[in-house]
């Protein structure tokens, strides 16, 4: 039996000193976003022999083809039970790869769209290993871009990033925007395209909770069918 006083850990007081805690970097091309159009820029520029910098303001990479949480790629295919691939270069690269890792799920396309599963897992390791295994690309996670240093009307010179440590400041030759909201064209005051009604619609993802697994559950057909009729009370409709 131990005594309570063994059992007791010594402390020590630590705080974290932000004040002049600002990191500097260079790079030829920093791309902001690291989903899969960052993903490819990134990949892209660096095997031009460029030295590239990613940054994305999520704790991991992937964007949205992760931390979507829904396991299929959303967007790859065109419309239609016969959709072709609109996303190639590096997705050609990864679709390969995850089929031959066993990662890669291909399914019966039922409605209006194809959407192939994966195993998030391997896609996330395949990531890594892209970016900083194969081509030694610099990232920078949990970063959120804030400002926009620029010389003259348009030419980006650096950008300022917060993260949980103090702030970063990025300086290159060129910056690819991936972001998927414009950051960097919005924060230099660079004129952004809008619709002059209403809002620019993407893609619409949920996740349905609570099925008594018991029952027969609703097809995907019929889960559409529901959502045309209740999907404004659900919020769902747009």
């Amino acid at each position: 039996m131990l005594k309570e006083e063994n059992m007791l850990i010594k402390t020590k007081q630590i705080k974290l000193e932000t004040q002049g805690n600002v990191w500097h970097t260079t790079a030829d091309i920093c791309v902001v976003g690291a989903g899969m159009a960052g993903i490819t820029a990134a990949l892209v520029a660096a095997r031009q022999g460029k030295k590239v910098i990613l940054i994305d303001s999520q704790p991991q990479l992937g964007g949205q083809t992760f931390n979507s949480n829904i396991g299929c790629f959303c967007g790859f295919y065109s419309n239609g039970k016969n959709g072709y691939r609109l996303t190639h270069i590096i997705a050609d690269e990864m679709f390969k790869d995850l089929n031959d890792l066993n990662g890669l799920y291909e399914r019966p396309v039922v409605t209006h769209t194809r959407a192939p599963y994966y195993n998030e897992t391997i896609f996330l390791r395949w990531v890594e290993n892209k970016i900083q295994s194969e081509h030694n690309i610099q990232v920078l996670l949990g970063a959120s871009v804030r400002k926009v240093n620029k010389s003259g009307s348009r030419r980006i010179q650096s950008i300022e990033a917060a993260t949980r440590f103090g702030d970063v400041i990025v300086t290159a030759d060129g910056f690819i925007d991936a972001s998927g909201d414009a950051i960097i064209a919005w924060l230099a005051g660079i004129p952004c395209n809008v619709p002059e009604k209403g809002a620019v619609l993407g893609s619409q993802m949920f996740i349905l909770e609570g099925i008594d697994y018991s029952v027969p559950t609703p097809s995907e057909v019929e889960l559409v069918e529901r959502l045309t009729i209740k999907g404004e009370e659900y919020g769902l409709k747009r």
